[in-house]
């Protein structure tokens, strides 16, 4: 099972008995100072393809056990295009029709860059919980964390 991920593998606490799907890998941003979690990878949108492949994978291996939740991760995987969020989300639902709750980790760039009718999509086709860091609303303090 653990062939399908590329470690090291975060998830927030609250997904802890989530099945985890890594539709990126690593961070978009990867720049700010108080964070090495993803300084290893390299950030990659994963192709559709393999993304399908891999939720089918995990069907097999919990194919007696039903699937609540799911996170789509790595690093703000909100910033994947819309159209290929829509899609993995639709596949979702064909192959773990129970799941009840899909969420990712998003940055307020990523929510900025989509539309309120792309994020309705997003939420109508299942994507129920993001959760977002906010660490500042001071420019200055975003410059010294290079976070922008």
């Amino acid at each position: 099972m653990y062939d399908l991920y590329d470690f090291p593998l975060y998830r927030p606490p609250s997904e802890a008995y989530s099945l985890i799907i890594q539709i990126t890998l690593g961070c978009s941003h990867n720049r700010c100072s108080f964070c090495s979690m993803y300084k290893d990878k390299k950030f990659v949108i994963k192709p559709v393809e393999e993304i399908k492949k891999e939720i089918d994978a995990f069907r097999t291996i919990y194919k007696n056990r039903p699937v609540d939740k799911i996170f789509l991760a790595d690093g703000d995987a909100l910033v994947v295009p819309t159209k290929i969020l829509a899609e993995i989300l639709d596949y979702i639902k064909i192959v773990f029709p129970e799941c009840k709750r899909v969420s990712v980790y998003g940055t307020a760039i990523a929510i900025h860059q989509k539309s309120v009718d792309e994020l309705k999509l997003l939420y109508e086709k299942g994507l129920t919980l993001v959760y977002l860091g906010v660490e500042s609303g001071d420019d200055d303090a975003l410059k010294f964390i290079k976070k922008v």
